[in-house]
């Protein structure tokens, strides 16, 4: 776990880097990282026990990349006016969904215990079909 934790440090550097990186910008950012989040989930059900603490090296450092990224993508969404109203009302919505989660994870864990890996997956993965449908980037706004 050690290891796993370890791998949040150094993903802060690599979003100041990306996020406004001229042509690169916050919606590509977040269509690959939410690719790069589903990878190691997807690899962990499939190899199990197989080095899986360096798998969860690599899913904690991309799984706080996304979250560095994702704050300010949703954040800057918002005109300045409702930009605080706007950002709690959206950070209160993904805690009742972080809530729910609970009650689809644990089924999930009791049938099998890696599945929930398998539903992360899939999950980031529709996260970057969406971030791919979103018709603009708020890089430089």
């Amino acid at each position: 776990m050690i290891l796993a934790v370890l791998g949040e440090l150094p993903s802060i550097i690599l979003a100041l880097f990306l996020i406004d990186r001229q042509g690169f910008g916050r919606k590509n950012s977040l269509i690959y990282i939410f690719i790069l989040i589903a990878s190691p989930n997807i690899i962990i059900y499939y190899s199990r026990n197989d080095h899986l603490g360096l798998i969860l090296f690599f899913l904690r450092f991309f799984m706080k990349n996304g979250f560095s990224m994702l704050i300010p993508f949703t954040s800057e969404l918002y005109p300045t006016l409702y930009r605080t109203l706007g950002y709690g009302c959206a950070t209160g919505f993904g805690r009742v969904g972080a809530f729910i989660s609970s009650f689809i994870i644990f089924p999930l864990f009791y049938i099998e215990s890696y599945l929930p890996f398998i539903a992360f997956g899939t999950l980031c993965y529709i996260a970057a079909i969406a971030m791919f449908t979103m018709p603009f980037d708020t890089s430089n706004r």
